[in-house]
């Protein structure tokens, strides 16, 4: 199982790549975690431009046979059971692979939104997106752990 995460910019805070770290090691025993990391733009570059930029560096760093979700704010929120659901399902459509898409502070270009088979949305907060990033993998590790039956999820 691959689950690869493309997100644009980059984590600078040391306690968030730490735990990312941490859940990535967690996570070798179920699947393959990857992290791919896009430029962002420049914030005085148009936004339209700047995201189409950043959607064409997306198209060519995903997994292209992958089941992609897009993690957007007016995506479908989703309880961690239902994650834990989906996820199977997910990878199954995808041939073993799973790609999450976090954009920049901007957002997402709608047409990388729409080539995704998914959104999801951490509800209404407003979250750094290296905060995100981290709650993508602990979430992911969480519907690993519930699906195997093992404490963790209470």
């Amino acid at each position: 199982m691959q689950v690869q995460i493309v997100a644009v910019g980059s984590v600078k805070e040391k306690y968030i790549l730490t735990g990312i770290s941490d859940f990535q090691k967690r996570l070798r025993r179920f699947c393959n975690l990857s992290i791919v990391e896009i430029t962002a733009q420049p914030d005085q570059m148009e936004a339209r431009r700047a995201l189409k930029i950043e959607a064409d560096l997306i198209r060519q760093k995903w997994l292209t046979k992958a089941y992609k979700v897009a993690l957007t704010p007016h995506g479908k929120e989703l309880s961690s059971e239902e994650l834990a659901a989906k996820l199977p399902k997910w990878l199954e459509q995808g041939n073993s692979e799973l790609t999450l898409i976090i954009g920049s502070s901007r957002g997402l270009a709608a047409d990388i939104i729409k080539e995704c088979q998914a959104t999801w949305a951490f509800g209404p907060l407003t979250l750094t997106h290296g905060v995100a990033r981290f709650i993508a993998i602990e979430q992911i590790y969480r519907a690993y752990k519930i699906n195997a039956n093992e404490a963790y999820h209470k």
